[in-house]
């Protein structure tokens, strides 16, 4: 009997022990989410947690869940919370203290691509996977890009005035606060009521709030993930202090591939990388072209990634399709390039795009070629530059005929390459006139010997026979009365 109390009691301990743990890690909600900032919000997205507990908790083994993934919570410094406080959550903890200067609480480190502003739905996990904290949101509930965040206020999600780490006190803040920043007025109104007591007039009260002054911000509006030798399109959008799209000053891009450039105006452009690699692409923003401080930037990451298209296969005389190829983990696409066959030119319409690692096959009733064609093609891309040659002939490409994107210069190119029997590697263009050099020098001197050896020839003939010549001449002189006998 006391073995089995002794069981009965240990069941209850740890039934006790699991219900305890999992009160203990019950206690924090998510309170506040800043997830579209005003400019550009790139790794500047957080949220505030906060422990309602009553005994402090490690959050660090907790897990925060968005993009449909998993993130851990790296603490950066003490990970203990204590009861009824407040820990925020960033995406990037530099751009978060760049923002927040004077933030002292509890800071948390965790990758996320990034909260969608229109609709999205983060939770906060405990150390076991359960979901403890979950929130919707939508650009309807506020903070969509006017400097607020979204956050709970008596129950309520609204969008407030930011307050990391602290507690939303935006509602007991409203009344004090619209008395200096809105302007308030009284308009008399007739309004048909549908009460009872019937329709009259009542006063109306209007609150006009004065414009905010924002930052100037700035942000980089382009691709991340670009081709190598392929023009990309690059934007910006600069708002001033009342959110107006600024469309001068001056607008200092460096790409992070040696080259910077500057312009008077906002305009959108396209930059080509040469090479593959990660580069950093930044926009500084000045007020005027004299000014040495920018007033906003902002900097994305940009990877190239080699490119990989080649002509894998070509048709038959029945079927004479062209077949590309994308070796690389990632689309490309071909907007704009032209096929160039021996007697006809196909240009590819927008939006073709080849897929990581797949084949597309252009049929020759879409392209118009034929047999003749399939003996010499040429790929070139929207800037004139070759990518691929069938037969191919080991040439390194891209060779560029031209560095800008306009159709006169792939124009230029494709009139070019008429001229040409086959395409020439402008990098082996000085070693082949060594070659024909040396072909030239190779040749004049087998003609050099063998003249040389024919005028030997002749000299030896000569002297040979001068000397017989002399012989003769010598022998006829001498007679017998020209000799005498000594003894």
């Amino acid at each position: 009997m006391i073995n089995i109390n002794k069981k009965f009691l240990l069941i209850l301990f740890l039934i006790g022990f699991f219900v305890f743990t999992r009160y203990a890690y019950a206690d924090f909600q998510i309170t506040e989410i800043m997830y579209d900032l005003s400019g550009t919000d790139t790794g500047r997205e957080w949220i505030e947690v906060q422990n309602t507990g009553t005994e402090p908790s490690d959050l660090s083994k907790w897990y925060l869940f968005s993009d449909n993934s998993k993130h851990t919570l790296i603490p950066q410094g003490d990970s203990m919370a204590p009861a009824q406080s407040y820990a925020i959550i960033c995406q990037d903890v530099s751009k978060f203290k760049l923002d927040w200067p004077n933030f002292s609480g509890l800071l948390f480190d965790s990758s996320w691509i990034g909260l969608n502003n229109e609709n999205d739905s983060i939770s906060l996990k405990d150390p076991d996977l359960n979901i403890v904290s979950t929130v919707t949101f939508n650009s309807s509930m506020g903070g969509s890009g006017d400097g607020n965040s979204i956050q709970i206020i008596d129950g309520s999600w609204i969008g407030a005035n930011p307050t990391p780490g602290i507690v939303n006190k935006e509602s007991q803040n409203q009344n004090n606060s619209q008395d200096t920043n809105t302007n308030t007025s009284i308009i008399n109104s007739n309004i048909s009521t549908s009460s009872s007591s019937g329709g009259g007039s009542s006063p109306v009260t209007v609150t006009k709030k004065e414009p905010d002054n924002f930052k100037i911000n700035t942000k980089i509006i382009t691709k991340n993930i670009v081709t190598a030798g392929i023009p990309f399109v690059v934007d910006q959008n600069t708002t001033g202090h009342k959110k107006e799209k600024l469309l001068s000053g001056k607008f200092v891009w460096n790409f992070g591939d040696g080259r910077e450039t500057q312009s008077k105006t906002s305009d959108t452009f396209e930059y080509t990388y040469q090479y593959s690699g990660d580069y950093v692409l930044s926009l500084s923003y000045y007020n005027t072209v004299f000014d040495t401080k920018p007033e906003s930037t902002d900097r994305v990451v940009i990877k190239v990634v080699p490119s990989s298209i080649i002509i894998s296969s070509v048709g038959s005389y029945n079927d004479p399709y062209i077949e590309l190829e994308n070796n690389s983990n990632y689309e490309i696409s071909l907007n704009g390039w032209i096929i160039k066959g021996n007697n006809h030119t196909f240009i590819v319409p927008e939006g073709l795009i080849v897929l990581p690692n797949k084949k597309i096959k252009l049929s020759p009733k879409i392209t118009g070629f034929d047999m003749s064609d399939l003996t010499s093609i040429t790929i070139l891309n929207s800037s004139g530059e070759i990518f691929a040659n069938y037969p191919n002939k080991n040439i390194n490409y891209p060779k560029s005929y031209s560095a800008n994107n306009n159709f006169n210069k792939v124009k230029s190119g494709i009139e070019k390459i008429n001229k040409e029997k086959e395409v020439i590697n402008l990098n082996d263009l000085g070693s082949s006139v060594i070659n024909s050099n040396d072909n030239v020098n190779n040749k004049f001197l087998i003609y050099i010997s063998f003249i040389g050896i024919i005028l030997i020839g002749i000299v030896s003939m000569f002297l040979i026979r001068r000397r017989n010549n002399y012989q003769d001449y010598v022998e006829k002189d001498i007679s017998a009365k020209d000799m005498t006998i000594i003894e």
